[in-house]
């Protein structure tokens, strides 16, 4: 099955589901363990030509700054001071000890680079601080347990953090137990993403839409139900002021509630809270609740899709792209 790009006579993403037939008889396990062994030597060779390669090339480099230092060495000998001598001889060495390490360290980073050019490594987010502030924060229920399931591409700073389910989380694993031999293009669901708002939230990350649909069933906090007319006026004007909400309920349920990242819930007519929490498949969004207003964290397509599945609405304008490209930057501009 061809994903993306579908559109295009090219190159793409495949998904093939390759089924197994028939066990491997004595003849072929043979044949597939002698290849095994011959693949397996000749990295081996491999891996100790480099090894050998690379220790050659460090020892002609110290032998080269060995004899450099030598000349210097005779060189100041023959000076009359004989205090100076001793300085810059000193000085050398130590010059010549950074520049290894320097050099080291180049290498390292060189190495580094060149195993992840073009990619990102998938690491395991094991901030246990970061994940019971999430926890707390948005109320999710120890059933859907976040430990061990959440991942990140970013080496310093954890942006965004995805979820993966148990078998993934083997995979990777297993992946990380073999020198990481798999490079990883794209897993998992993006779940949490940092904000930079200042509006004094307590927790460091907010909800991704889309992974809402996964999570929301296990939240128990930061969740408002609001009537269709402002479910329809959040879609269509992506930012509202709580007093301006036709329900002046809702309007009094977001003020009370601490600034920060939430959920709103379309409630149906007289659909009452607990019926919502039961269903299975609500229609919600992520919101921020800035200083005096609402603001919608969801794309202008998702946006739209919604208005058009919902309300019926088809005339909805996409709004420019370029002003909406980083959602993240919504949460700074409640007001």
């Amino acid at each position: 099955m061809r994903i993306v790009p579908h559109d295009q006579d090219g190159g793409a993403f495949f998904i093939a589901v390759i089924h197994k037939l028939s066990l491997l008889n004595e003849n072929q396990v043979i044949k597939v363990r002698k290849t095994e062994n011959l693949l397996s030597k000749n990295r081996t060779v491999k891996l100790q030509e480099q090894c050998q390669h690379r220790i050659v090339s460090e020892v002609l480099d110290d032998n080269k700054l060995l004899d450099e230092q030598t000349k210097l060495s005779v060189a100041n000998q023959t000076s009359k001071d004989d205090n100076l001598t001793e300085v810059k001889m000193a000085s050398d060495v130590e010059y010549s000890q950074t520049e290894s390490g320097d050099r080291s360290r180049r290498m390292d980073k060189l190495d580094y680079q060149h195993k992840w050019k073009g990619i990102d490594p998938v690491l395991f987010f094991k901030d246990e601080a970061v994940i019971k502030n999430i926890v707390s924060f948005f109320g999710i229920e120890e059933s859907f347990s976040l430990e061990g399931h959440l991942v990140t591409r970013s080496t310093d700073n954890a942006r965004r953090i995805y979820y993966v389910s148990k078998a993934v989380q083997d995979i990777l694993e297993l992946n990380i137990q073999v020198g990481e031999q798999i490079k990883i293009a794209s897993l998992g669901v993006k779940m949490f993403e940092r904000h930079r708002s200042k509006d004094g939230c307590s927790c460091a990350y907010r909800l991704s839409y889309e992974g809402l649909s996964l999570l929301f069933p296990y939240m128990r906090k930061r969740i408002l139900h609001a009537s269709p007319v402002d479910f329809q006026h959040l879609l269509q004007y992506r930012t509202i002021n709580f007093a301006r909400f036709a329900d002046a309920r809702f309007g009094e349920e977001a003020a009370s509630m601490m600034p920060g990242c939430c959920v709103v819930v379309l409630r149906e007519g007289y659909q009452i809270a607990d019926s919502i929490a039961s269903d299975p498949s609500p229609i919600a969004i992520v919101c921020w609740r800035g200083r005096a207003t609402m603001n919608v964290l969801v794309s202008p397509a998702d946006r739209k899709e919604l208005l058009e599945y919902r309300f019926g609405i088809k005339a909805f304008k996409v709004e420019d792209e370029k002003s909406n490209k980083n959602i993240d930057a919504l949460a700074e501009e409640s007001l």
